[in-house]
């Protein structure tokens, strides 16, 4: 369990950093100390096998996929179950250049990339289709122009170059392939020659050293494309880590407290200690952990060990290279021992300005540790979690670790706060763990669906009932059709509006597709449906059931496509003045049924089946391309899309898959799988079964509580006056507290 705020931060001081950061310096209480290194709590208990720096702090990775980020108030998950939601543990990490982006590796060929500055996770795994355990990686230049090296137990090999959020990867090199040459006792395009390879550094793209457990180390020149075996003749114990320097130079770590050093030319054994070292780390510092809690510092006059404050296995060691972060060792059992405090920029920021004129005072908390910003000497921090202020005019400023837990408007008018978080416009009632409140809905079947037009919202369900969201008294939903668009009484299974608001399609069960015209609004009833559907059920004679619709364009001339359970893609553009739709059919998936469509714009969209495959049109659905997904294992059941480089997916396996542009990324949401996601701006949301609702958070979805355990079927994302919505079974409608 991890240690309370309050018993934890010895002290939290705050100042104006390079670039108009704020700096937090806190020390972490309540864990054993010895000679100047602390225990301190990890929040897991499986092993932790490697660290390293990155600009936002230490990062840990270990046991069941965990990564963790050291913060100002301690140790948090950033990442629980590997970077392809597997579990798989994670064995090796290694960071850029420029130390913004961190790379991980470890079993089930999990390969993943974290960039700490946008706190986005890139998904590589089974690069090759290699899904055998990475032993090690070395990564070598600045994030977005990076080259990445892997390799694995068996000594196979892969290098790929990251551009444009993906990778291009080599051919794998096979150990199984290629021996050792006699002559010249050079293995082939191998590392490793079939033992067990444990490590791998670059000193530069193209010149690289190996070690296995059999005393060999190997270096290449040419980034991985031929291995030569360096040594080491006699040697008798297994390596386990290696560190490149410069000029060719190399150092290899083992058992028995031994090292070997390379000077190009031949080796030299230094006796540091006596039992196994497990990792090196070089650079302005030359620094080595191994068995038994010690740890190893080269100085002047040699290598010096030291106890540090736990006897486990440290098999991972970090240190700060710009006095900004302590000194980080990892081991067994989630042991994670520090030296020094941390002082290191709190990496969100949040701003919040006033209208002239006006008032607007705010209190919000975070989970881990806020502070003031510059010329925000006025607001108040309380227990360094709580924040609060009043603006008129001016703008107060924060840095913040952690995640938002609650955001409030607590005086004047919320629509004169204008909030910003890490430079995006958020919405108050997006911020904080929502209360989400179950709404009064004459109807007790099913709700499939919902959606916000305009102002105004739209459910539909079981028995074609069709209800409308009133505010004549207080915020009601009243009856505004039933039987659907045929009249037969068929499921409305999705809905959509217009791009303007003004029409909403439905969508169900015996091809029933009707359109339903929103009137102007009226004073102060809000607005009023007409009566009655345009029916125009059954295009083309299907009469299957829909399980995908979209619609965009404004009213009057937008474009719908649906889709059934056969696969087959309906799409038209509705004209004012014709009876009907002039519709095109196609069928892309082989008779799978498609479960998702979201059109960005009436001639840009994407699809999603129930084998996971994802499509793409650019010509308002008449053809589509597939882009993915990869190797994917999950039901697709919805689509949120905020840009082509910017898709959300939610699946039946309680994932969300996001797309790049490039490359599709799971991030585990919840145990329960999910049925719907919607999107609006950087406010993300998705639902599923037993009643949970999960929003997107700094680093991983979190759940919400809710006052439901009915299965959610639909959302809809409010914007401007428009709340956010969820539906699903028992007449159930939640709406989100708005936090004013």
């Amino acid at each position: 369990m991890a240690l309370s705020r309050r018993a934890f931060v010895k002290t939290v001081g705050l100042a104006g950093a390079a670039g108009g950061g704020v700096v937090a310096s806190t020390s972490l209480q309540g864990g054993e100390t010895k000679n100047g290194w602390q225990t301190v709590d990890s929040t897991v208990e499986g092993t932790l096998y490697d660290t390293v720096m990155s600009t936002a702090g230490p990062v840990a990775v270990g046991g069941d996929g965990v990564v963790l980020l050291r913060e100002p108030g301690g140790w948090r998950p950033i990442l629980e179950h590997g970077p392809h939601v597997a579990g798989n543990g994670l064995l090796a990490a290694d960071r850029t250049d420029d130390r913004s982006a961190v790379w991980f590796v470890g079993g089930g060929g999990a390969v993943g990339r974290y960039d700490v500055r946008s706190k986005t996770l890139i998904d590589f795994s089974a690069p090759g289709g290699k899904t055998s355990s990475w032993a090690d990686l070395s990564v070598v230049g600045s994030a977005g122009d990076e080259r990445v090296f892997l390799i694995n137990g068996s000594g196979e090999f892969v290098a790929g170059d990251f551009y444009d959020g993906g990778v291009d990867w080599s051919d794998v090199l096979q150990t199984d392939a290629k021996g050792v040459s006699e002559e010249q006792g050079i293995p082939e395009d191998e590392p490793g020659s079939g033992s067990s390879a444990l490590g791998l550094d670059f000193a530069t793209s193209n010149v690289g050293f190996a070690c296995d457990t059999t005393s060999g180390v190997y270096r290449t020149t040419n980034a991985g494309q031929s291995w030569q075996k360096i040594g080491i003749e006699d040697a008798q114990v297994g390596f386990q880590d290696v560190a490149a320097l410069p000029n060719g130079r190399v150092v290899v770590a083992g058992g028995g407290g031994l090292l070997y050093s390379y000077n190009g030319s031949s080796w030299r054994k230094q006796q540091i200690g006596d039992d196994n070292i497990y990792a090196l780390e070089t650079g302005t510092r030359t620094v080595a952990s191994g068995a038994n809690g010690v740890v190893y510092e080269k100085g002047s006059s040699g290598w010096e060990s030291t106890q540090t404050s736990t006897s486990s296995a440290l098999y991972g060691m970090a240190y700060d290279r710009t006095g900004n972060y302590p000194d980080i060792a990892v081991g067994d059992s989630g042991v994670i021992v520090e030296s020094g405090d941390y002082q290191g920029s709190l990496p969100n920021t949040i701003e919040l300005t006033g209208a002239q004129d006006t008032s607007t005072s705010y209190r919000f908390s975070v989970t881990d540790v806020v502070a003031r910003g510059p010329n925000t000497e006025n607001a108040k921090v309380e227990e360094g979690h709580v924040a609060s202020g009043v603006v008129g005019g001016d703008t107060d400023t924060f840095g913040f670790s952690g995640d938002i837990s609650t955001f409030a408007v607590t005086g004047g008018d919320p629509d004169n706060l204008t909030v910003t978080v890490n430079g995006a416009k958020r919405s108050a009632s997006s911020l904080g763990t929502a209360t989400w409140e179950a709404m009064d809905v004459p109807f007790d079947g099913a709700l499939y669906d919902v959606v916000n037009a305009g102002d105004d919202s739209y459910a539909g369900g079981e028995g074609g009932t069709f209800l409308h969201r009133t505010t004549d008294d207080g915020d009601a939903w009243e009856v505004v059709e039933t039987g659907g668009p045929r009249g037969s009484g068929d499921a409305v299974r999705k809905l959509a509006a217009s791009t303007d608001g003004n029409v909403v399609w439905a969508a169900g069960e015996s091809g029933s597709l009707g359109r339903y015209t929103v009137t102007a609004s009226t004073g102060d009833s809000g607005s009023r449906p007409k009566d009655g559907f345009d029916d125009h059920s059954q295009p083309e004679g299907h009469a299957g059931g829909w399980t995908a619709l979209a619609v965009a364009g404004d009213a009057g001339n937008e474009r719908v496509v649906v889709a059934g359970q056969s696969g087959g893609v309906y799409t038209g553009t509705y004209a004012s003045g014709n009876d009907g739709v002039s519709w095109h059919a196609t069928r892309i998936t082989g008779g799978v049924a498609v479960t998702a469509l979201d059109m960005e714009t009436p001639q840009n969209g994407y699809l999603a089946d129930e084998n996971g495959d994802i499509y793409h049109t650019t010509d308002g659905g008449r053809n589509w391309d597939r882009i993915g997904i990869d190797g994917g294992d999950a039901d697709i059941t919805d689509l949120a899309v905020l840009g082509p480089e910017e898709i959300y997916a939610s699946a039946g396996d309680g994932t969300v898959i996001r797309y790049n542009g490039r490359v599709w990324t799971k991030r585990f949401a919840g145990a329960s799988g999910l049925n719907a996601v919607d999107a609006h701006d950087g406010d993300l949301i998705a639902a599923g079964a037993s009643g949970k609702i999960y929003a997107k958070g700094t680093w991983q979805w979190e759940p919400q509580p809710t006052p439901t355990q009915a299965s959610l079927h639909g959302i809809a994302v409010g914007h401007d006056n428009a709340p956010t919505l969820v539906s699903g079974g028992g007449g159930t409608v939640l709406r989100r507290h708005t936090n004013k």
